[in-house]
């Protein structure tokens, strides 16, 4: 798996962007890169887009992959939202969406780039409109 993650100027959102296959480490590497992006103080919001990803994990890597999320994500304080395909990968970026939501996470899932970006940048994070 490659991935690239950018922050955009002026608004500080970052674009973090996977390709190709991928590997539970890969999912880890991930998001300790993003660890470094940031800082807990920042609340980050992130466009994690992974559209162009052909790794789909069985159920119990994306459990892991889920509870990996939801910690970083309650610790970071950042608002994430999924951008994915609306096939399998749907699914399982929806189990990580509702583990991270059960942990105090600010997580949602899309399939329109344009809609996940409303959100990101909406002052109401109570949920997504998808």
């Amino acid at each position: 798996m490659t991935y690239t993650i950018q922050r955009e100027a002026p608004t500080g959102l970052l674009h973090m962007r996977a390709r190709g296959y991928g590997t539970l480490v890969e999912a880890r590497d991930v998001l300790a890169a993003l660890r470094q992006s940031t800082s807990p103080v920042e609340h980050a919001r992130i466009l994690f887009d992974v559209r162009d990803l052909a790794f789909i994990p069985t159920a119990g890597e994306g459990r892991v992959i889920a509870e990996w999320h939801a910690a970083l994500s309650v610790a970071y304080g950042w608002r994430i939202a999924y951008l994915t395909r609306q096939d399998a990968q749907f699914g399982l970026v929806r189990m990580v969406e509702i583990v991270s939501g059960l942990r105090g996470a600010a997580a949602a899932v899309f399939t329109n780039e344009v809609l996940a970006l409303a959100w990101l940048n909406s002052p109401d994070f109570s949920g997504p409109n998808h």
